[in-house]
């Protein structure tokens, strides 16, 4: 729908959704990187990373919403009561129906103004020649002494001296407490300078140095006053203000300007590794030069005391004796040698006479006589065994057939008096005597001649 085909003559109507739409897309079309100032107010930080702030004057106030992918750039974090200055675009919140800024850019207020006169007194300095490259001084190579101008207990400097003492232990650091931020630090900062200048022996550099921060936190190092001083400084100075993408004044007027607190430890003196290592290789130079003066001298010497020992006597007879030495060891050597081989040639006779003694023939008998011994002992064992087995079944199998089992079971013996066994009643006399075996025992009874 176009808003302008719109009059207040129309009888048709819109919804409020429709409207909000079309004052949306009005303001954004017409309305883009405006700048706004006034005092911030409500600010509050969401969950999400973005922010949400009221800008404000006398007579009314606009609600800011700026979002975490553009915040995250911001150089400075809006607080209460602080003026502002915003860059953004008009929108409408169309669930509300308010009407808000998008905000893109944040600077203090004014600071539009603080930056042209920056520039202009950075024009007129560098016409002055205060930034003149061929005016600046180069740092001392091994520095003794050091003139550190910061707050004692910035992190900056505790960077600054772990790097130096690690890199450059050799050289003593005086730490000149100032504020390195806020409208006093430079005249304390003048004020260290000024006392440094009057003890030119003592310092061998000067340090200038303190942590990044806002542009509000470094404006100091841009005031003139301060500027003209780094630049009058009687020692060589270095300016390590910031961090790399921070540059003010100060940093044109030293003579030497490090990007950050680290970076100025880095350039102090030499690397006493590296040091160490050109010592190294100084002292094998000048070694090698002292052995090509020295070897040729030894040479000589050497050639003349082999010409004075070849012609002593003491030598000679030193040879001498040397020699019968060696042929006394020989015939040692050789004696001993000998009588080894004798030794040897010994035990092997005697171990040929041991082998053909007839003591060890008898032994051999010896000892298989009485294996034979032992073989018949063995097999007459057998023997015996095998008889004493065949004895005990033949012994089971008669006792399995003697009358004595069978009378275990129920029967009984029958003998006459002439102890005859009778198998027949007609063999019982009438009348006579019997006689009863039991398996347990025996009775005798008489029988009367009377059939039962």
């Amino acid at each position: 729908m176009d808003w302008r085909a719109l009059r207040s003559e129309s009888q048709d109507s819109l919804s409020v959704t429709q409207l909000l739409a079309l004052a949306k897309n009005l303001l954004e079309e017409r309305f883009l990187g405006l700048w706004v100032e006034g005092e911030v107010s409500g600010f509050r930080p969401a969950a999400s990373g973005h922010w949400y702030f009221v800008l404000k004057d006398a007579n009314a106030e606009l609600k800011v919403a700026m979002f975490r992918s553009r915040n995250l750039y911001a150089s400075i974090s809006p607080q209460n009561g602080m003026r502002l200055r915003v860059r953004g675009r008009l929108t409408v919140y169309e669930s509300r129906g308010e009407l808000q800024m998008v905000a893109e850019q944040l600077e203090p207020a004014g600071a539009g103004a603080a930056a042209k006169a920056l520039e202009q007194l950075k024009a007129k300095l560098a016409a002055e020649g205060l930034f003149a490259s061929e005016r600046k001084r180069a740092l001392p190579k091994m520095p003794a002494r050091i003139a550190l101008i910061s707050s004692p207990h910035a992190a900056a400097v505790h960077d600054f001296l772990v790097v130096l003492a690690r890199r450059f232990p050799l050289c003593a650091v005086e730490i000149w407490p100032v504020l390195v931020q806020g409208d006093q630090a430079p005249a304390q900062i003048i004020a260290a300078l000024q006392d440094i200048a009057r003890l030119p022996e003592r310092y061998d550099l000067v340090v200038l140095t303190r942590g990044g921060g806002s542009a509000l936190d470094l404006a100091c190092f841009n005031d003139e006053a301060l500027v003209r001083a780094v630049a009058a400084s009687s020692v060589p100075l270095l300016c390590a203000v910031g961090h790399e993408i921070d540059v003010s004044l100060c940093d044109f007027a030293a003579d030497v300007r490090a990007a950050t607190p680290t970076a100025a430890a880095e350039l102090i003196g030499v690397d006493m590794a590296q040091l160490a290592k050109q010592l190294l290789r100084d002292h094998a130079q000048l070694q090698r030069a002292m052995l090509g003066v020295i070897e040729p001298m030894q040479q000589r010497l050497d050639y003349a005391k082999r010409l004075l020992d070849a012609h002593s006597p003491a030598v000679r007879l030193a040879q001498m004796r040397e020699r019968l030495q060696q042929v006394l060891a020989r015939l040692q050597r050789a004696q001993s040698t000998r009588w080894e081989q004798l030794e040897r040639r010994l035990q092997q006779l005697r171990g040929a006479l041991a082998y053909q003694h007839p003591e060890r023939g008898l032994q051999a008998r010896r000892e298989r006589l009485s294996q034979l011994r032992q073989a018949l002992v063995r097999q007459s064992q057998s023997i015996h065994l095998e008889r004493v087995q065949k004895l005990a079944l033949m012994h089971a199998r008669l006792f399995a057939l003697s009358p004595i089992r069978t009378l275990e079971r129920g029967y009984v013996l029958v003998r006459g008096a002439d102890n005859a066994v009778l198998s027949s009643v007609q063999q019982v006399p009438q009348p006579g005597q019997l006689t009863l075996r039991f398996h347990d025992g025996e009775i005798n009874v008489h029988t009367n001649g009377k059939e039962d």
